[in-house]
């Protein structure tokens, strides 16, 4: 059991001693108590027996931005010598480095500033292979029929088959459109906010930010519609437009180079040379595409000839944009080889069981509000209570959202509206939530007619923007009748409160101010 020891501001460092190097389950605690302790810092030390040496990791939560600032120093003839500085709410993330930094002493120090070698740099050879490519993929069209585009707002609905995505993103640059662009095809959808003609976001169902807008550089189908004026708070998309598209198209020839060659998830990655050294492996993959060194010799050191991409994948984590980087390089520099892929494994053949359903849809509608067709509020006091004592170091965002237009009231009155109508109206605005990006939650009937959210995995931060999408998602296209979030409160365990009471007293205080805030529909507890 870990006894967390707090530096508060002005005192000297404590160092709490470790058994052994930090994992994946103490750095969640770790966190979770940090998270209560706002500008209050850690500091964790442990000896890495095979390299005699000592580390020492420092965190201290950030409120502003709901995070976590980790720092690794290891001790060096009595002195302290920072490795890095990484500001991250996943400890994953944090697991990873502390694993890349020990296994690779000497490699880390040269970037201890916190600032990561950017995985690609658009230069100018670059930027000319890009448009090459651009022109033999997409159609050109003039700049002066770009420009009359934006003027046909018509033009600015249709499908990529006859406006391609280029062709479509410059258009929207040139006019300096301020709006939002909508673009989905089968399983997949995005949304592009701009301003003035400049992307600031994009999300969709498989991401958020730049490399959200990078996937789309490759979709030759897809309907699309642009709303004008339509904004959002989130700015997640840092570089130009230019530069994005022509990232895209270069993350377009790469992949297309990747399949040529036999590359696949179960694909299986063998060294072309067993014996190769470290100065020569260096030596090979500079003259290659420019990739962060460290990460390409974590992915060369991984291979072993029985692991495969997806393997591969599975242990470094790294967005998709860097993974093909990455990839293209080793096999275009032809230190790694596509070998066989993995044969599949021999399952036994499992029979289902046979069971009573009925048993099932018997709890189901116990636990189901008769007249709203939602799980009831027992029910999520129940669950909540439960998730809350048997999962203490997850954490858990409840947003409570205040309804306008609610029937739930007229119960008491069926001549008014129906129950089939009163569940139809609730059913259609749990499908809108559900169809917000990134939601994996479930929704309540809260006591008094209003709907909770529960969403584990989440902080503060993280649980604000989902709060955003989801207000944003149920008030667009106001309807008479419609039921509309009028506001909503956010808590989180454990940082807002650290059982079931605390947590619904600070939830309900957040929601009333949510309601008496002019600024904004959206209050979160932390802030109370």
């Amino acid at each position: 059991m870990i006894i967390l020891m707090f530096k508060w501001p002005g005192e000297v460092d404590k160092v709490q001693r470790l058994d052994a190097r930090p994992d994946f389950a103490t750095l969640k605690r770790i966190m979770a108590q940090s998270s209560q302790r706002q500008g209050v810092k850690a500091t964790f030390g442990w000896q890495e027996n095979t390299l005699q040496r000592e580390y020492q990791l420092s965190v201290k939560y950030m409120a502003k931005t709901y995070s976590f600032e980790w720092t690794l120093h290891f001790v060096k003839n009595g002195e302290k010598v920072k490795v890095w500085t990484e500001v991250s709410d996943s400890a994953t993330t944090i697991v990873d480095r502390i694993i890349q930094s020990v296994n690779n002493p000497g490699e880390d120090q040269k970037t201890s500033t916190g600032q990561r070698p950017q995985p690609f740099e658009m230069t100018t050879a670059r930027m000319s292979a890009a448009r090459k490519i651009l022109e033999k993929t997409y159609d050109s069209v003039p700049s002066e029929e770009l420009e009359e585009l934006t003027v046909k707002k018509a033009a600015l609905n249709g499908n990529l088959k006859v406006l391609n995505i280029t062709n479509l993103l410059q258009s929207i640059s040139l006019g300096r459109m301020s709006g939002k662009l909508s673009i989905t095809r089968p399983g997949e959808s995005v949304q592009i906010f701009f301003n003035d003609g400049r992307a600031v976001h994009a999300e969709g169902n498989k991401g958020q930010g730049e490399e959200c807008f990078l996937k789309i550089i490759s979709w030759k189908t897809g309907d699309f519609t642009f709303e004008e004026q339509v904004a959002t708070k989130e700015s997640t998309i840092n570089r130009s437009l230019e530069l994005l598209i022509l990232e895209g198209v270069l993350l377009m020839d790469f992949n297309d180079f990747l399949e040529g060659a036999g590359y696949s998830p179960e694909a299986v990655l063998q060294r072309s040379d067993p014996n190769l050294s470290e100065s020569q492996f260096e030596e090979i993959v500079t003259k290659g595409e420019p990739v962060d060194l460290r990460l390409l010799k974590t992915i060369y050191l991984q291979v072993d000839g029985k692991k495969t991409i997806e393997d591969l994948c599975t242990i470094i984590r790294m967005p998709d944009s860097l993974r093909i980087h990455a990839f293209t390089n080793l096999l275009k520099t032809k230190v790694l080889k596509i070998g066989s892929s993995k044969p599949a494994e021999k399952k036994t053949k499992i029979n289902a069981k046979v069971f009573d359903s009925s048993a099932i849809s018997s709890i189901h509608n116990q636990l189901t509000n008769q007249i709203s067709g939602l799980y009831t509020y027992q029910a999520f006091l129940f669950l909540t209570d439960y998730a809350i004592k048997f999962s203490p170091n997850q954490n858990l965002a409840l947003l409570l959202c205040k309804l306008q237009n609610s029937p739930y009231q007229e119960k008491a009155n069926p001549g008014n509206t129906s129950r089939i109508n009163i569940a139809n109206q609730y059913r259609d605005l749990v499908k809108t939530i559900e169809s917000v990006p990134e939601f994996n939650g479930v929704v309540f009937q809260y006591d008094g007619g209003d709907i909770v959210v529960s969403i584990s995995g989440l902080n503060s931060f993280a649980a604000a923007n989902i709060a955003e999408r989801v207000l944003r998602a149920t008030q667009a296209n106001p309807l008479p009748g419609k039921l509309l979030v009028k506001s909503m409160g956010v808590a989180c365990f454990p940082h807002d409160g650290s059982n079931l009471g605390l947590l619904l007293g600070a939830l309900e205080a957040a929601q009333e101010k949510s309601q008496k805030k002019s600024d904004s529909p959206i209050f979160l507890a932390k802030d109370l």
